[in-house]
């Protein structure tokens, strides 16, 4: 049967999140059209697919192979993004459907990553390590450079680990090392001590995740773990509309944001944007207590 399957390559240029949101497709792929293909990835974080069953592992170097390479982006209805009400990965799998002549459904928008069970040992390891207690959340506060319109101030932050550690709240701060991550106080850093595949590791023995519009956002929704995401009005909701997750948005509070989201990036395009304090307008309207207030309620202190 394998041997009549069709080979194929997808080749997605997106960031880390972009690709967790790809294995959606892929997933829908195989198990709405089964024994159907062999379906292969090119990809600058091919970490996102390790373990994954629906991955075939082609010598992406091997001109004679003669495997058609697909390229993978959001595709032309993305541009409808702000009122078409689809989830994020509707617009990757219309993108499939389109170049593969196929009917694929979104049945779960949940991204598809399997962690091994070594991989779950090594990361109690380092938590002990860390001396990090059983209870906590992951916080990824980091200053996104490429849209600083997705931040929450570092003031905010750090009032938000205040308000948690006087709550008896556990934060352990993520992040990069070449990233530009606020150093805050009240919280255990992990920030530049793990790789991609140890941070999915550790997000799984987590309580639950909490940041921007960003990775984690998406890796909450692929471990089934909570998340609450500080979005403020760039980014319309429905995007992220995962199970078990809070989406903290202010979209039809403010005359920039009345009716969608603005989907601006730079600090200079936003109307609302306060110098002083070094953050957007609809980004003041969440406040830290919202944030802790959520966070008590999933470990039910109400």
């Amino acid at each position: 049967m394998i041997n009549n399957m069709k080979k194929l390559i997808f080749r997605n240029k997106r960031a880390i999140g972009d690709n967790l949101i790809f294995t959606t497709t892929i997933r829908e792929l195989h198990k709405q059209y089964p024994q159907q293909h062999q379906t292969g990835i090119a990809t600058y974080y091919p970490e996102v697919y390790y373990n994954n069953q629906f991955i075939t592992l082609f010598d992406l170097y091997d001109k004679h192979q003669n495997i058609p390479i697909i390229d993978i982006d959001y595709g032309d209805n993305f541009q409808h993004r702000k009122t078409s009400g689809k989830h994020f990965a509707e617009f990757y799998i219309n993108e499939v459907n389109k170049k593969l002549n196929l009917n694929i459904e979104l049945t779960d928008c949940r991204p598809h990553l399997t962690i091994t069970v070594e991989e779950i040992t090594k990361a109690k390891e380092i938590l002990e390590k860390q001396n990090i207690p059983e209870k906590f959340w992951l916080l990824s506060p980091a200053i996104k450079q490429d849209i600083p319109l997705k931040n929450y101030s570092a003031k905010r932050w750090q009032e938000f680990c205040n308000l948690a550690k006087e709550n008896n709240i556990n934060i352990v701060q993520t992040g990069d090392s070449t990233a530009l991550n606020p150093c805050l106080k009240n919280i255990i850093s992990l920030v530049g001590k793990l790789n991609l595949r140890e941070y999915f590791a550790v997000a799984l023995l987590s309580r639950g995740m909490i940041g921007h519009v960003s990775l984690q956002t998406h890796l909450a929704a692929a471990l089934n773990k909570p998340c609450i995401t500080v979005a403020g009005s760039r980014e319309g909701n429905h995007l992220y509309s995962y199970p078990k997750q809070h989406y903290l948005h202010s979209i039809g509070f403010l005359e920039c944001c009345k009716e969608t989201a603005c989907w601006k990036k730079t600090i200079q395009d936003c109307e609302n944007y306060d110098y002083q304090k070094g953050i957007s307008g609809c980004m003041q309207l969440i406040n830290p207590k919202q944030i802790v207030d959520i966070v008590l309620k999933y470990e039910g202190r109400y």
